[in-house]
């Protein structure tokens, strides 16, 4: 507990058993200084440290048992490693004279979790412990953020030793920072200050290096227009005229159509995940590419590149924007705007359907439909590599606390009470879980369309998931779509006619009231995450 004091640590997330039982009970002596929180799973103890670490820019620490517990958290444990969120994950071990022996609740955690974490070690001695704990807490946080395993042996958790503070700075096999090479920023800087079409590509790492302002004024010097990856999306401010929007498949338009038109690519902190760059053979194969990471595996992993620029990005885009020329890109930066309206012009209809003005909608919809249809018809032809782009926008999370590879979409608050997430925000997050689960067949979309929106089938996207008031509109429609064929068999039959019409209009206004009810609830998460960036 000392050790874990020693570090900074004041929050651990937690869940007790048999094998790491004397460690709970030694933490009952530091209840001032360390606050343990109870969760009701070890996925979720795992999540709460990844959400902790984001939020809180420190190490998030859990505290499990051996065998199933510590097997409980080897989703949280990839997704740090995937995502570059430091945790140190405490499991507790049968003792050393058990090991290997199959012994009850005894498995092999160091070899299950060395392929997804920074490092794993076995603590067996309880003098190794304050040793362990301090290269745990090093290696974690340096360079490239991830997980840490210690398996905690039992017989080390109940041995004497006499403690002595230890502070890790140095490990000789580790190198966190990679020297970076001058000829290296000389080529990058000479390469922008020739290009007329660059494009910066903004990655997490930006966030993780603190070098916003050092990207903002790298940007700004060569006008460079930006997009953002998911994890990214917070290095940049959304109302910056050079910020372009999100990358990817579940981006923007203009900076994943200008991709492929850019003359030089540069990447800062990303590692061309495959949500961003989709079909490798077709991504920007015109353009030359610098690439700015701390990690020298991610460099030509994926996409090759013309140049790479390693190190700390706060160090290496303050050096590059040294030798840049002051520039200005103005037709360049302008090409974004056509694209940009269109993404207006989307918006503005999906609020109008909201506020029920549908005629509104619809006017808008023909006047701008033949330019959105235009510029859709000329991405399929420059670009086949993405699945899909998200035309309607997407309710955008607080990056610190979303898992964006593994997509464990709310994983990370599910247990932080301390955070005071707002219930709406939790909601927002098991809405987006299953959003696209539900779809309507083509009948039943079509009277969808026809009965409640007025539009044409094609503007409709419905992608909220298992709401109760969604499973109650999908109901009432197929209700409706009985009654309908019921009502061709009965036509000049009088009185029962009469009943059917009535049922059938009783069902078109319950659709109605269900649909408001959902619009109400989607405004509702916008408003939520508001209230997050807020808190």
């Amino acid at each position: 507990m000392r050790s874990l004091e020693h570090q900074g640590v004041t929050t651990i997330f937690g869940y007790p058993g048999g094998s790491i039982m004397p460690t709970f009970d030694a933490l009952y002596d530091h209840q001032n200084t360390l606050n343990h929180i109870l969760v009701r799973h070890e996925q979720g103890a795992a999540h709460a440290a990844q959400g902790y670490a984001r939020v809180s820019g420190k190490v998030g620490v859990c505290l499990v048992t051996s065998g199933p517990g510590a097997t409980n958290t080897i989703t949280g444990i990839a997704d740090a490693m995937i995502d570059s969120t430091p945790i140190v994950v405490i499991a507790g071990q049968v003792g050393t004279g058990f090991l290997g022996t199959d012994a009850f609740q005894e498995v092999d955690l160091v070899g299950i979790t060395q392929p997804i974490a920074k490092w794993s070690y076995q603590i067996r001695r309880a003098e190794d412990v304050a040793w362990a704990i301090a290269r745990a807490f090093y290696i974690a946080s340096s360079g490239r953020p991830g997980p840490v395993v210690l398996d905690f042996a039992k017989n080390a958790q109940v041995e004497k030793t006499k403690y002595e503070p230890t502070q890790q700075e140095f490990i000789r096999s580790y190198v966190p920072v990679p020297d970076t090479d001058e000829e290296s920023v000389k080529a990058a800087a000479k390469l922008i200050n020739n290009a007329e079409r660059p494009l910066v590509l903004v990655g997490q790492g930006v966030e993780l290096g603190s070098a916003q302002e050092e990207l903002r004024i790298f940007i700004e010097k060569a006008d460079m227009p930006a997009g953002c990856t998911l994890l990214g999306l917070s290095a940049l401010p959304t109302d910056h005229p050079l910020n372009k929007g999100m990358l990817g498949m579940h981006g923007n338009l203009g900076p994943n159509i200008n991709t492929n038109k850019c003359d030089v690519l540069i990447a800062v902190g990303m590692r061309f995940d495959d949500r961003v760059t989709g079909n490798l053979a077709t991504y920007a194969k015109q353009a030359k590419v610098i690439h700015f990471d701390i990690d020298p595996a991610e460099v030509n992993k994926n996409v090759k590149v013309d140049i790479a620029v390693l190190g700390d990005c706060k160090k290496t885009l303050a050096a590059v924007t040294g030798l840049l020329k002051k520039n200005r890109h103005t037709e360049w930066v302008d090409s974004f705007k056509e694209y940009e309206a269109v993404e207006e012009y989307n918006r503005n209809y999906k609020q109008l359907l909201r506020d029920g003005k549908y005629d509104e909608a619809e006017g808008l919809f023909r006047q701008t439909r033949p330019l959105e249809q235009k510029l859709l018809a000329r991405f399929k032809q420059e670009q086949d590599a993405f699945v899909q782009i998200d035309w309607y926008g997407n309710v955008l999370y607080p990056h610190e606390i979303c898992s964006a590879n593994l997509r464990l979409l709310g994983g990370a608050v599910r247990n932080l009470k301390e955070q005071r997430l707002s219930s709406a925000l939790r909601k927002l997050y098991q809405v987006d879980n299953n959003a696209y689960a539900f779809n309507f067949d083509e009948e039943v979309y079509r009277h969808f369309t026809d009965y409640v929106f007025h539009q044409p089938k094609d503007r409709l996207k419905w992608g909220y998931g298992r709401l109760p008031e969604h499973e109650n509109l999908y109901g009432t429609v197929k209700q409706l779509l009985q009654k309908e064929k019921q009502l061709e068999t009965l036509t000049g039959s009088g009185m029962k006619e009469m009943d059917y019409r009535e049922e059938i209009t009783s069902l078109e206004h319950a659709c109605s009231k269900l649909v408001v009810s959902l619009m109400n609830i989607v405004q509702q998460m916008e408003k939520s995450v508001t209230e997050i960036f807020e808190l």
